[in-house]
């Protein structure tokens, strides 16, 4: 009889370990976080939308978690640099490095504008297939996830 009430105790108390053990899951994985995988193109800066030439060209940013290192296209240029996450949602960017070549003006303007509100950035949120870049709780860029074409 002692045996049985052990095993009865036991597996309550695995029962009950594991459902604590699923919730912690359930309550993570609704936590959406940047990762090296995911690819941003821009959508929007303020209310502007961001349109596009018919050269593929596009505006995108990346993250590397890893590294803590971010990189990408601000429009015509390749841009790099360093971020930091004080706490969950906050971003702090480093100032940025870029390539400097020529572009036409429509695809500089872009640029121009995407590096100087990249640097007011002081928050982010992540919405399905939707990236926030915020300063406070202004969103100030908007992305969406994509997949760049082959080089």
């Amino acid at each position: 009889m002692r045996i049985r009430n052990f095993f009865m105790m036991a597996c309550a108390a695995c029962l009950l370990l594991s459902c604590k053990c699923s919730s912690n899951v359930t309550e993570n994985s609704s936590i959406e976080t940047l990762t090296a995988e995911t690819v941003w193109m821009l959508q929007s800066i303020r209310t502007k939308k961001i349109t596009f030439g018919e050269d593929g060209r596009i505006a995108y940013i990346q993250f590397r978690p890893e590294a803590k290192s971010v990189n990408g296209c601000a429009g015509c240029n390749r841009f790099f640099g360093s971020y930091e996450e004080p706490k969950a949602g906050e971003i702090v960017f480093s100032e940025m490095g870029a390539t400097k070549m020529a572009c036409p003006e429509h695809e500089m303007e872009i640029e121009d504008l995407f590096l100087a509100n990249l640097a007011k950035v002081n928050a982010y949120r992540i919405s399905g297939d939707k990236l926030e870049l915020m300063h406070n709780d202004n969103v100030i860029m908007t992305f969406e996830k994509t997949t760049l074409p082959q080089e």
